[in-house]
């Protein structure tokens, strides 16, 4: 019933007219946007199309003139340039997560003193990715930039880095919690890698249209908090 009283609360004050909304959404928040456009459709009718990929190649999507009612970026960065741009009327800031170090089930690795002894390490491309940014600022604060150099390898998303590791195409990842947690019976962690060695992770939602804008507000639903936890994320919506 609360669920509900907010939602007409919400759309008395936003005039939503559009019967599809179109989300360019950042790779790491795959699963909990998923099972939220379910519930947002199911409650308004209005279908939620997602769209995935790094941050940075969505944003530079909306430059090009992608249609987008929504934003969701791993980072400040992006949102703040897309701002900078006209292109995004306003955002909150969505909700945060934990950044690990993972292998295969089968690797040798225990920790994170084995990373060195690795061949292939996976990143995202920091130019792009948030969470190769995250991943990079870690490695050297870290002091792993000198046992690393040579066997850093780029991906460009964090799915790619996620499933690199699952077929062994590389020996580790970093890679955002909520990511492992979709594939926990595949990967184990060696590491999770401390929060004071990297920016803050900050994933943030932009809206471009009043449409775009009901559906970000809809993520912040307390009722919407269980899915973002179950998914490894803390929902902070300011």
């Amino acid at each position: 019933m609360l669920r509900i009283l907010l939602l007409i609360i919400l759309l008395t004050h936003i005039q939503v007219h559009a019967k599809e909304i179109y989300v360019l959404c950042a790779m790491g928040m795959r699963k909990p946007a998923e099972e939220v456009a379910k519930l947002y459709r199911k409650e308004t009718g209005q279908r939620i199309y997602l769209s995935f990929a790094s941050s940075g190649r969505l944003a530079m999507q909306m430059i090009l003139g992608a249609p987008a009612d929504a934003f969701i970026s791993a980072s400040s960065f992006w949102t703040n340039k897309l701002i900078q741009k006209g292109l995004i009327k306003g955002y909150t800031k969505l909700a945060t997560t934990d950044m690990v170090v993972v292998t295969s089930k089968s690797s040798k690795a225990e920790d994170l003193t084995d990373i060195c002894n690795l061949e292939r390490v996976t990143v995202g491309n920091p130019k792009l990715a948030p969470f190769g940014k995250y991943a990079m600022e870690s490695i050297e604060n870290l002091g792993l930039k000198s046992c690393l150099k040579g066997k850093i390898i780029y991906a460009n998303n964090v799915a790619q880095a996620t499933a690199w590791t699952i077929t062994g195409s590389t020996d580790a990842a970093f890679i955002y919690y909520s990511d492992f947690l979709a594939f926990k019976n595949e990967l184990k962690i060696i590491s999770h890698i401390p929060n004071n060695s990297h920016s803050k992770i900050l994933f943030t939602a932009g809206w471009v249209t009043p449409s775009g804008k009901a559906f970000v507000k809809f993520l912040c639903f307390p009722q919407n908090r269980k899915i973002f936890e179950r998914w490894g994320f803390e929902l902070v919506c300011r």
